[in-house]
C-alpha cells in the first residue's frame, strides 16, 4: 500500500523536483490506473524496483517510458532476481538498497 500512496502523492503534488521510490510496485500499470482515477499523471523523479518472481507483478508490462518533452515526470524501472517473491521487501537487500540510496544521491534532472 506504501507505494500505491506515494505514486497518489506524486499525482497531487505536482512537483518535478520530488523523488519517489516505489518497490514491489508495478509502474506501467499504476501509471495507467493513476491517470484513470486521478485525471493526471504522476510527477517528480521516480524508481520503481520488483522482484522477478514476485507473483503481485508477475504480469507486470515493463516500464516503456513515454513522456513527452517538458514532462515533470523521470522514471526508472529495475527488475531484480532474488528468487524472495514479495519477501524482497523484507530485507535490506544490496539488490534493492544500492539503487534507491543511488536514485536518492543522482542530480535532480538527468
Amino acid at each position: 500500500m506504501g507505494a500505491a500512496i506515494a505514486m497518489l502523492a506524486s499525482a497531487r503534488l505536482q512537483n518535478a523536483d520530488v523523488r519517489f521510490c516505489f518497490l514491489g510496485h508495478c509502474l506501467s500499470e499504476s501509471v495507467r490506473g493513476l491517470i484513470a482515477e486521478e485525471g493526471k499523471p504522476p510527477s517528480g523523479r521516480l524508481l520503481s524496483i520488483r522482484e522477478e518472481s514476485d507473483e503481485s507483478t508477475a504480469r507486470c508490462s515493463p516500464w516503456k517510458d513515454e513522456t513527452k518533452p517538458g514532462s515533470q515526470l523521470v522514471a526508472r524501472e529495475i527488475v531484480i532476481r532474488t528468487g524472495l517473491s514479495h519477501g524482497f521487501l523484507y530485507r535490506p537487500l544490496p539488490e534493492w538498497v544500492g539503487p534507491v540510496a543511488e536514485w536518492a544521491a543522482s542530480n535532480p534532472r538527468p
